[in-house]
């Protein structure tokens, strides 16, 4: 579990609205979240080993699932406050 996904259960809602994705972790970088059944793209979203810097495939900022936006968002936002 992820700091930034507190709060979710682990099969969550987001939109997806990309054809392209990242197929691996660059070095440095993990794989936090996949993809479940019917999306496109398998790595939805990674995360800095050492650090609360992200890079997501999935659109937070979209509608379509804003309590799971606001969740990540608020997450987030405290994570970096504490940073």
């Amino acid at each position: 579990r992820e700091p930034v996904f507190a709060g979710l259960p682990a099969d969550f809602a987001a939109v997806e609205s990309h054809c392209g994705q990242i197929e691996w972790a660059p070095r440095g970088w993990k794989v936090i979240a996949v993809g479940g059944a019917g999306t496109r793209i398998h790595n939805q979203c990674l995360r800095v080993v050492d650090r609360p810097i992200y890079a997501a495939q999935f659109h937070i900022e979209m509608e379509g699932a804003p309590a799971t936006s606001r969740i990540i968002m608020s997450n987030f936002l405290a994570q970096a406050r504490s940073w």
